[in-house]
């Protein structure tokens, strides 16, 4: 006889004018478990597919191995024991720090502890923060501002500690540096549960053994305001969403899957830690280097929402999951529908509803709830794409893959398209789309959605920048011959934006939109 479990469950209604959502307990006897996310699984033509692995999967997968093993980094020349982390002894690191505690002074004793605390000898990876001091900061220049915080560029003119020198008696600096500082707005009272959420994500994902994830220097003060800063590696390409912006129109397939993979191979190291993201949009994800290959870093892990009060709900209306806009809690599958959302935009140039106007965003919410998704063009994303695409989006959290299993995907696909070019029916699906995309997508200025606390029973207009200036090029062939690239597409890639007037972009959206409403409130 199975045991029988109480739960309590929440039916959400959508109540009449004001717009609100009412929740109402309802009590139930399950003598079943949860229902397990669905397998997601993806049949190819090639004879080797089925054996194929994604080799950034065997490598996520090795790499967690490894991390699971003892590891030998080596003897702490100080104590002659097993170093704890690459170049870090735990013990002696920490005797040093505690020999400068009074040498510094945040000004909160709670930010104390939380650096004190990241600085401790329990702590047996290298993720310590430090207090730097504003002064030893030069060269303080505005980048951009979101809805709970603003993002400056600066140097470090000392750097971030190497480890320690017996000879000097002191620590062996990395040297000036640039870095980036998040200002948290209305921080001067930074509240616990902000800091909370902040060194559960330091202590479990930061450090140099998660390349994916913003290492984290420490935290400062600004002088003028004194608002807290989170002083960050600094990503010279910037976030993802002005990466594809700007250059979407060059970018292949491959590199596209690419992309995602590292995206996929950061959030696994977040899911494995026991974490979830909450807010994973193309604005939190920072596009760097790797040798000749594209990478990803995950920023604003736990320091995403505002820093002077606690909000259950907050994030971009366009990303966010349709189970967090009824008010039920975060999941690891949330970030799934986040995911989703990236899967879009990088597959078609632009977030997802940019056609929805501030004064329609209430509507948005009960769209999204009510089943809406992002519109596009079939024919320029593959099928096996779109296929999995959906099911990451599906409003069923449960239905939604794991990270790991969308990993092992589109390894598949990057294997298929490196070795076998354009011999496979997977092969010749992104071709043709790539082609179809490139002669069909608005390179066009957009608004851009910030942040901002989400509550289902106070739904509010959104906090976003807006430029005036609209810029488009676009073709409206929808014919179902196959394209190919000729001399007008060099044309167009060489010259790629031309103005056109407001009238002109409203005709372009009623044809290739069906969602769009020509009697819409549009911004100006």
């Amino acid at each position: 006889m199975p045991t029988e479990t109480k739960t309590t469950v929440y039916k959400t209604i959508r109540l009449n004018s004001p717009v609100k959502y009412q929740s109402i307990p309802i009590s139930l006897s399950l003598n079943k478990k949860v229902p397990k996310p669905t397998t997601v699984t993806i049949k190819l033509n090639s004879p080797s597919s089925s054996t194929s692995t994604s080799s950034s999967s065997s490598s996520s997968s090795s790499s967690s191995s490894r991390t699971s093993e003892k590891d030998d980094f080596g003897l702490c020349e100080e104590c002659n024991k097993q170093n704890t982390s690459k170049n870090y002894c735990s013990s002696c690191f920490s005797s040093h720090f505690q020999n400068y505690f009074d040498n510094w002074k945040s000004g909160n004793d709670d930010i104390d502890k939380l650096i004190i605390t990241s600085q401790s000898s329990n702590n047996k990876q290298r993720v310590f923060i430090e207090w730097i001091p504003y002064d030893d900061l030069r060269d303080v220049k505005y980048v951009s501002k979101g809805g709970f915080s603003t993002i400056y560029s600066a140097y470090w003119t000392k750097g971030p500690i190497i480890n320690w020198s017996r000879s000097e008696n002191d620590w062996n600096r990395d040297g000036e540096i640039k870095v980036a500082l998040k200002r948290l707005h209305n921080s001067q009272n930074i509240s616990k549960d902000f800091l909370y959420k902040f060194e559960v994500s330091l202590l479990h994902c930061s450090g140099n053994q998660h390349n994916e994830i913003m290492p984290i220097y420490g935290i400062t003060q600004d002088s003028i305001t004194k608002d807290y800063m989170i002083v960050t590696k600094f990503v010279e390409r910037g976030n993802l969403r002005n990466f594809i912006y700007n250059n979407f129109i060059t970018l292949s397939w491959l590199q596209k899957l690419e992309l995602l993979q590292s995206i996929a191979i950061g959030l696994d190291k977040i899911h494995s830690s026991g974490l979830n993201h909450n807010d994973f949009h193309s604005g939190n994800i920072l596009v760097a280097n790797e040798g000749l290959n594209l990478s990803v870093i995950i920023s604003d892990l736990g320091i995403s929402g505002p820093a002077d009060k606690s909000y259950d709900t907050f994030g971009v209306t366009q990303f966010t999951p349709p189970e967090i806009l009824r008010g039920h809690i975060y999941t690891r599958y949330s970030d799934i529908y986040f995911f989703a959302m990236l899967m879009y935009e990088i597959s078609v140039g632009v977030p997802p509803f940019i056609n929805v106007s501030r004064d329609k965003s209430d509507d948005l919410i009960f769209d999204i709830c009510d089943g809406l998704r992002p519109t596009y063009n079939s024919k320029c994303i593959p099928k096996p794409f779109e296929k999995i695409m959906k099911q990451c989006w599906d409003d069923d959290e449960f239905n939604r893959p794991l990270i790991s299993q969308l990993i092992d995907i589109i390894g598949i696909w990057i294997k298929e398209i490196k070795e076998n070019k354009n011999n496979s029916d997977i092969c010749k699906q992104f071709n043709k789309c790539e082609q179809q995309i490139r002669l069909k997508y608005p390179l066009y200025k957009y608004d851009i959605y910030k942040s901002r606390q989400i509550k289902p029973t106070d739904l509010g207009d959104e906090d976003f920048d807006h430029d005036d200036e609209l810029n488009i090029n676009f073709d409206d062939d929808d014919s179902d011959e196959d394209v190919e690239l000729n001399e007008d597409f060099e044309r167009r890639a060489q010259n790629r934006f031309v103005k056109l007037t407001r009238n002109d972009l409203m005709k372009w959206l009623e044809n290739v939109d069906e969602s769009f409403d020509p009697n819409r409130s549009y911004p100006r």
